[in-house]
């Protein structure tokens, strides 16, 4: 059925509001950020309720649990949002870019070496997905780290953070998806250390190392 977005409305309070007015109006592609954070999974209906004019997607890694990514598919699409697996995210992400709608990434997950680059996390060097970063600088958007904190059961604060513009970005390829990577990934951590007991995390998120630990052991 059709989710009530006055539910939702009435129970967020909004921590920098300028920045999320700026995101509102600003006419320009957005890439979103935000990981396994305080109630993550009612972004999707924030993204609904502020971007109602524009193509909205969240990128997310299906389960191997079929039953249980049934179940996460049909809860996530009931905010209107649509959803894309990451598997095969490049295309329809780089399409919606592309006419200045948002794509929305959870960026604290482990990735594989080919995929990362290495950058502190948390006082250790995590394999952070250079994805989001990559395809934000081809489209040339916004980077927008926003979270959802829970402050009880029935009430939230949402934080918006300034935009990182990637037209501004300088140096090669590389260094311009480091910088972004580097953003989004502090932003991220910016928010655990805050608030350490709303950061939900059951997996091994430093699992992935860079070759240099192993290569000079």
């Amino acid at each position: 059925r059709q989710f009530d977005f006055r539910f939702l409305s009435s129970r967020i309070n909004i921590y920098n509001p300028e920045n999320l007015e700026y995101i509102r109006n600003v006419n320009r592609p957005i890439v979103a950020t935000t990981g396994h954070f305080g109630a993550w999974e009612l972004l999707a209906g924030i993204l609904r309720l502020n971007f109602q004019d524009r193509n909205s997607q969240i990128i997310v890694r299906e389960s191997n649990d079929i039953g249980l990514n049934n179940i996460l598919q049909h809860y996530r699409s009931r905010f209107g949002v649509e959803i894309v697996s990451k598997e095969n995210a490049t295309f329809k992400v780089l399409r919606c870019l592309k006419r200045n709608g948002v794509s929305a990434f959870l960026v604290d997950q482990n990735t594989g070496r080919s995929k990362a680059i290495f950058l502190p996390f948390l006082n250790k060097y995590a394999a952070i997905n250079i994805g989001p970063a990559m395809l934000a600088i081809r489209a040339k958007a916004l980077i927008w780290p926003a979270f959802l904190c829970r402050d009880s059961d029935t009430q939230y604060t949402f934080y918006s953070f300034a935009p990182l513009d990637t037209k501004e970005l300088t140096g090669s390829t590389e260094e311009k998806i480091e910088k972004a990577a580097q953003f989004y990934t502090q932003a991220v951590e910016e928010m655990i250390n805050r608030f350490p007991e709303q950061w939900f995390w059951m997996h091994k998120r430093w699992k992935t190392r860079p070759k240099w630990e192993w290569e000079n052991k």
